[in-house]
């Protein structure tokens, strides 16, 4: 119940508090005790959660060592988010993580650390890759903008694809299949997304109390002459 902050996407945390209810005899066990974060963390974590009042009586605890001190930071926008975190990535002299509530929140900060998501910033980041001791045997684009460039980049170094290196990117469009050699792509099908996203608010008209946790709509790996069978360097 204290994972009440989903509610946004359907979580329902009565249903924990009136577990034994709907299930007499049932044995509650609680899981108070962290085991990834410094004592430092836990414990602003645990008065934090502790304001909500609808809730299990729960302590949390660790036996980590203490970290250093939480430190607040109020950032007017996600620009100025973003520009934050690239500064303290490029200053970390140890390994450090950034944690996203999911997947697409960390792009934009990835666009700006690598570099342009586009055949310029494809060309640049393979030719740092190529410029590596031992350069990879597979280079996967986040987007055919991107694999055009690479592609380019390989050629002008005179590399093989994909004997020496192989490539893959993502949607079947639009230079995939007019590239040489054609570019083998994991394909989503924006027809079926479309078609789900359609029936999805026409059902919400009709139900506008209906909640609908996630839609998904599978991948499809197409294979092309991109990614043939290299061997192994020696």
């Amino acid at each position: 119940e204290d994972q009440s902050i989903y509610g946004f996407r359907a979580a329902w945390p009565q249903a924990l508090l009136e577990f034994e209810r709907v299930f007499p005899g049932a044995q509650v066990l609680k899981l108070e005790t962290n085991y990834r974060s410094t004592r430092t963390i836990v414990d602003r974590a645990d008065a934090f959660i502790r304001r909500n009042q609808n809730r299990r009586p729960k302590t949390m605890r660790t036996d980590n060592l203490e970290g250093p001190p939480v430190r607040k930071v109020v950032l007017k926008d996600y620009s100025r988010q973003y520009n934050y975190l690239l500064k303290i990535a490029e200053n970390c002299t140890e390994p450090t993580a950034v944690l996203y509530r999911n997947n697409d929140s960390a792009l934009p900060l990835i666009d700006l650390r690598v570099g342009r998501a586009d055949s310029a910033g494809g060309r640049q980041e393979a030719e740092v890759l190529l410029g590596l001791a031992e350069p990879p045997d597979a280079v996967i684009c986040a987007n055919q903008y991107i694999a055009f460039g690479c592609v380019g980049a390989l050629k002008a170094s005179g590399v093989r694809i994909p004997e020496e290196t192989a490539v893959i990117t993502f949607d079947d469009f639009p230079f995939s299949r007019v590239m040489e050699p054609e570019l083998t792509v994991v394909n989503l099908d924006m027809y079926d997304m479309g078609e789900q996203a359609a029936k999805l608010v026409l059902r919400r008209i009709k139900k506008p109390q209906l909640v609908v946790q996630s839609q998904t709509t599978l991948p499809v790996l197409i294979r092309r002459g991109s990614t043939a069978q290299a061997p192994r360097r020696t």
